[in-house]
């Protein structure tokens, strides 16, 4: 394979019928969610140890369930606070709601 590192790098590509960055956009999944798919997907691909891969899929993880539990709580608060969350997480959590 053809290991173009910009468009088609072989950590993410090679050997796959689908490339995670087309996943993370077909689902939109958001960044924390996305980067989770991404590191999780070449976890021991670039380099041999997926330790540290593992690593940031999981704090990017970590993040996104933060980012939830506030969600929840301000929403628990009262509807009137409904659109300043949106505003404040934006289209990541507009989709869940």
């Amino acid at each position: 394979m053809n290991d173009d590192q910009i468009n088609n790098p072989s950590h993410y590509a090679e050997g796959r019928l689908v490339q995670p960055i087309d996943a993370i956009e077909d689902w939109k999944l958001g960044f924390n969610l996305g980067n989770v798919v991404k590191y999780v997907s070449r976890a021991g691909r670039k380099g041999n140890c997926p330790v540290s891969d593992l690593k940031k899929a999981a704090w990017y993880l970590e993040r996104e369930i933060k980012m939830h539990k506030k969600y929840e709580a301000l929403v628990q608060h009262g509807s009137d606070l409904h659109d300043e969350v949106i505003r404040y997480y934006g289209e990541t959590l507009d989709r869940y709601s």
